[in-house]
């Protein structure tokens, strides 16, 4: 999925025209499409982490996910921290 990302992020490397320009909306046009495929990521990985959770057939199987997954909620909260 990184490297997904990253593949969909590199279109803004490769733009030939000026962002700033009030004239050319091809970057709006670029950044509604990386909108998107990133809206689309999210859903795989919110359907990779369902069925991880799906997949704990018994209390003890959930008990073994379930610290990993705070830790990732906070992990996830630093990096939306550092976005702000």
């Amino acid at each position: 999925m990184l490297i997904e990302f990253n593949d969909i992020y590199a279109v803004f490397h490769s733009i030939t025209y000026d962002p700033l320009s009030p004239e050319d909306d091809s970057f709006c046009k670029d950044y509604e499409m990386f909108v998107e495929k990133v809206e689309d990521l999210d859903r795989k990985l919110a359907t990779i982490f369902s069925m991880a959770l799906d997949d704990c057939y018994n209390l003890e199987s959930f008990f073994k996910v379930s610290p990993k997954y705070k830790v990732m909620v906070a992990m996830l909260h630093e990096e939306l921290d550092v976005a702000k």
